[in-house]
């Protein structure tokens, strides 16, 4: 098993009301295992990812990740674990936005203790991967929405992620490159295990998982 949830709650509390992003959620995840994850917007799909990158943490139950359990581990060490283990897509990209492409896919490698010449193959092949290594020299700043989300995903590939968690991953990419960013998540997933969940709206995602799932109200239903 590589990502587990038992009983998994989280709410947020606004000026007007308490929202529930997670209502006892069960979910495991086997080593290469595709899920993809459907919901409305605010049905609590990015909650659910972040607890398993370890972004966000539970009001109850359990969450555990390669083999660790995450309930009690402080924020650094759930920073370390993501750094090592997990790759994430995030929404938005969070590209740096003074790097290149090329220099945004390199420095998580770096900061993991990958030798430089190590770490320039293999973010140049996580670019090649995903269509853009023509795009290497370049600042986000000068790239399209879609060229950046491809960046951020290849930054989640390189590495040796044991789990690998996306985030509405095709939002601006048009229906041909999503196919072919989910044949790629496919592949990756059966070469070497690695366990990927995805949060999306996108029908194709389904066409490449292998369980399906619905999510209301913070909880989470198999399809």
């Amino acid at each position: 098993m590589v990502a587990q949830l038992r009983a998994a709650s989280k709410a947020f509390i606004t000026n007007a009301d308490t929202v529930i992003a997670l209502d006892s959620v069960d979910f495991d995840l086997d080593p290469g295992e595709v899920a993809c994850i459907y919901g409305a917007s605010g049905s609590g799909k990015t909650t659910m990812l972040n607890v398993l990158a370890g972004i966000e943490t539970l009001d109850s139950g359990t969450v555990t990740i390669a083999g660790e359990d995450l309930t009690e581990r402080s924020e650094a060490q759930r920073a370390d674990l993501r750094l090592h283990r997990v790759g994430v897509v995030f929404q938005s990209n969070n590209l740096l936005p003074e790097f290149t492409a090329l220099e945004n896919v390199l420095v998580p490698l770096l900061v993991k203790g990958h030798r430089r010449h190590v770490a320039t193959l293999e973010a140049s092949n996580a670019l090649a991967a995903v269509g853009i290594e023509q795009l290497a020299d370049r600042l986000p700043a000068q790239m399209s929405g879609g060229q950046r989300q491809r960046v951020g995903i290849a930054r989640a590939l390189a590495g040796e992620q044991r789990l690998l968690v996306a985030d509405e991953p095709t939002g601006s990419l048009d229906s041909e490159n999503s196919r072919t960013l989910f044949e790629l998540l496919r592949r990756r997933a059966t070469a070497d295990g690695t366990a990927i969940v995805i949060a999306t709206h996108d029908p194709i995602a389904q066409d490449y998982a292998d369980a399906v799932f619905h999510m209301v109200d913070g909880t989470v239903t198999a399809l």
